[in-house]
């Protein structure tokens, strides 16, 4: 039966570019300035807008949770594969 070999370090170093990644992706509105007017097309604009920015806000959350499962899963594997690799000497 082959051997499943994990290189945390290279995990570890994927797992850091991927949050670098997550925390530099910008999900903030620039604040762009409408003049006030009474066309209802520039109050849609802003609710747009809006929604669009809390949805790339909670598409982060995602990629973070995500991240941070994906280092306790490993971390979990590789504990369980030395218990394996003690028991089996």
């Amino acid at each position: 039966m082959a051997e499943i070999k994990i290189n945390q370090q290279e995990i570890e170093a994927a797992l850091n570019d991927l949050k670098n990644k997550i925390e530099g992706f910008q999900t903030s509105s620039p604040n762009m300035a409408f003049r006030q007017s009474r066309l209802d097309m520039i109050d849609e604009l802003a609710n747009i807008e809006e929604q669009y920015y809390m949805a790339i806000q909670k598409y982060k959350d995602i990629l973070m949770k995500t991240e941070e499962d994906m280092r306790i899963l490993i971390q979990q594997f590789v504990e369980k594969d030395q218990e394996l690799s003690q028991t089996m000497k």
